[in-house]
């Protein structure tokens, strides 16, 4: 009788022991990354840190859900120049960033690592690159596009304003550091809480310019003296070509 009850005792133990494994369970919820691209969003799970979180009344009864404001952080001293700001690796190589946490910049600010020489980035173009992202208040790393070995493509009309601004009027081929105040980076949406980037957080981007894409024909205007040849139009809109009638 005692090894009877004793093993029920132990069968109890056991079912109550995987009753709590399983309450103790749940799935993950995933981030979106902090990329640049602000056309691209996911829509995070709610936290307790997070300003789209909203406390749900425990009585039954249905409120107006008040937004949670946004978390305000010192910030450092803005710093005039990029000095400190810097980068090991050549063109396409992973970079190791260094960067004089905490730290802050003024204004939208770049720095050329490898000058390349291929066509000219414009502001409202394609753009395809890989770039790493990181926090210059906390030194924080929160974005990778290396680590996870695909390429970004954007238009840079679509990108937040720091990014437009470094890299258009770059050239394929170039690696650079865009530093930039949180003006032209996520203070518009009131940081990024799901990356770590508070109001006011400078933001750098080590990037290489891979590939370009073009609106519009770009270039030096060629004369063509030959009459024999076709004639193209100058009219962008609506170009129209003129073959000759001879031979």
């Amino acid at each position: 009788m005692t090894r009877v009850r004793l093993v029920r005792l132990i069968g109890c133990a056991v079912a109550v022991g995987v009753t709590l494994a399983m309450a103790s369970c749940g799935t993950p919820s995933a981030t979106d990354s902090a990329s640049p691209d602000s056309t691209v969003q996911t829509t995070p799970s709610a936290s307790a840190s997070d300003p789209a979180a909203t406390a749900l009344p425990t009585d039954g009864t249905s409120t107006t859900p008040t937004p949670t404001p946004t978390v305000m952080v010192s910030q450092p001293p803005a710093s005039s120049t990029m000095d400190g700001v810097e980068a090991t690796g050549g063109f396409g190589d992973v970079p190791t960033v260094t960067v004089p946490s905490p730290w802050a910049i003024d204004r939208t600010q770049t720095k050329i690592l490898v000058q390349g020489d291929g066509p000219t980035v414009s502001d409202t173009g394609y753009v395809q690159v890989n770039y790493l992202g990181v926090d210059a208040r906390t030194g924080a790393t929160f974005d990778d596009s290396y680590a996870r070995g695909t390429a970004s493509l954007f238009s840079l009309s679509g990108v937040v304003p720091g990014f437009q601004k470094g890299l258009a009027g770059q050239k394929v081929g170039t690696r650079l550091i865009i530093a930039m105040p949180g003006a032209d980076g996520y203070d518009a949406n009131g940081g990024k809480s799901d990356a770590g980037i508070a109001l006011g957080d400078t933001l750098v981007f080590v990037v290489d310019i891979l590939q370009a894409q073009f609106t519009e024909p770009t270039g030096a205007t060629q004369v063509v003296t030959d009459s024999s040849l076709p004639k193209v139009s100058d009219d962008l809109a609506a170009p129209t070509v003129t073959i000759a009638t001879t031979d």
